[in-house]
């Protein structure tokens, strides 16, 4: 949407696409969260990497505060804006182009019909029940990891959740290094036959600061398999993912794209995407491309905060 030469660093040309230095459109609070949180960009790609880190973050946490009071007094909350017309670079959860950014799945993940947060405020862990029906003998597990992943704590409890309800749970009592650091929450909520119903992830640190250390993660092996087949509404791609390696692979993100990395498929919409890999995890993602979208050869590329870059041919 830009000259390459615009591309880096940001200018008047980003002004032209929402990037402003004064108005309702101001962009200097996120620019100075950015720098304090996860230090200056290095470039753009440097730049892309923090910005969808935030957007998930943060339009994940306007919604999980939303639930946190659900009814008592929330009962809506307005988001401006959903989609720009106009090629833009802020204030959205899917571009123009139908590609879709951290803020979409971000928000996706908080308004889950049944889901589990964690109140970050308190720390205090908690079940919102969207739907009309009772959810009985529900597990919520919670793992804590430290920067290196090696594990801090680990607690349960059995949780009955009426209808539109939110249901708070126990608190976590973090050691003394893992709140003043930055550690990593893992949070599970199954049904009573073992079947998960919604998982959440997050990385917290007392000072926000501490967050910069993120920067240091090692990279992290993921390894995706695919496999497509055409159904009436197009192609449908079950992604596989795991990690087999010791620490955290933060914030994937799976891109279907032409060929030998040729353009992105657009629209292409993932059941969920800018996910987290604790040691260990797997993860099965479906992919659906319209019909006539997905004709010719095509590939996953993953991509992260520290994952190790992949691309793997979509087998049809």
């Amino acid at each position: 949407m830009m000259p390459e030469a615009d591309l880096w660093p940001p200018n008047d040309t980003w002004a032209y696409h929402d990037w402003h230095a004064d108005g309702g459109g101001r962009v200097a609070p996120f620019v100075a969260s950015m720098e304090g949180q996860y230090g200056p960009p290095s470039g753009l790609a440097d730049f892309v990497r923090k910005a969808q880190m935030m957007n998930y973050a943060g339009h994940r946490a306007m919604f999980e505060g939303f639930n946190a009071h659900l009814w008592e007094p929330n009962s809506g909350r307005l988001l401006w804006m959903s989609q720009p017309a106009w090629p833009s670079m802020s204030w959205q959860l899917f571009s123009h182009d139908y590609d879709t950014h951290g803020a979409y799945f971000g928000a996706k993940k908080a308004c889950e019909p049944v889901h589990v947060q964690l109140n970050l405020p308190d720390l205090v862990t908690m079940v919102v029940n969207n739907t009309t029906s009772p959810l009985k003998d529900l597990t919520l597990t919670a793992r804590v990891f430290a920067l290196d992943a090696q594990p801090i704590l680990s607690r349960n409890a059995v949780i009955l959740a009426g209808p539109n309800m939110a249901v708070s749970a126990f608190p976590l009592d973090l050691p003394k290094e893992a709140a003043e650091g930055v550690s990593f929450v893992k949070l599970e909520l199954r049904d009573a036959q073992g079947g998960l119903l919604s998982d959440n992830f997050y990385w917290h640190a007392g000072q926000s600061s501490s967050l910069r250390a993120l920067n240091d993660l090692p990279e992290a092996p993921v390894a995706v398999t695919t496999a497509g087949k055409q159904e009436g509404d197009g192609l449908h791609i079950v992604v596989e993912v795991s990690h087999p390696g010791p620490g955290i692979a933060l914030m994937n993100k799976l891109t279907l794209r032409r060929a030998n990395g040729g353009p992105r498929v657009l629209p292409a919409y993932a059941a969920d995407n800018y996910f987290s890999l604790v040691p260990g995890e797997r993860r099965r993602i479906e992919i659906i491309c319209p019909a006539g979208a997905a004709d010719g050869d095509l590939e996953i590329a993953l991509e992260g905060w520290n994952a190790r870059p992949a691309v793997v041919r979509v087998q049809k």
